[in-house]
């Protein structure tokens, strides 16, 4: 893997859902329907091992897209709404 290859993946994912309210508690909730959904479908091979590590990438997952769209959305909203005026 590359380095910063997940940061890059991670800050593509928050511009493009600048739209979308991401607060912790709606982060808690996709992920523990996230991981129901994986225990249904693969069953005892989603280990307690393969929980935390997909646990950890949700969480920090998430926890960009609360910082992204809480630092850049307002910014972001700002440019387009000059390019719109000039345009």
């Amino acid at each position: 893997p590359k380095p910063g290859a997940l940061k890059t993946a991670v800050e593509t994912i928050g511009f493009q859902h600048l739209d979308v309210e991401v607060t912790s508690v709606r982060m808690d909730v996709f992920r523990e329907a996230i991981f129901e959904l994986f225990e249904q479908e693969v069953g005892p091979k989603f280990t307690t091992k393969a929980r935390f590590g997909f646990q950890i990438l949700l969480n920090y997952t998430g926890g960009a897209l609360i910082f992204i769209r809480r630092e850049y959305a307002s910014r972001i909203r700002i440019i387009q709404n000059s390019w719109n005026s000039a345009n």
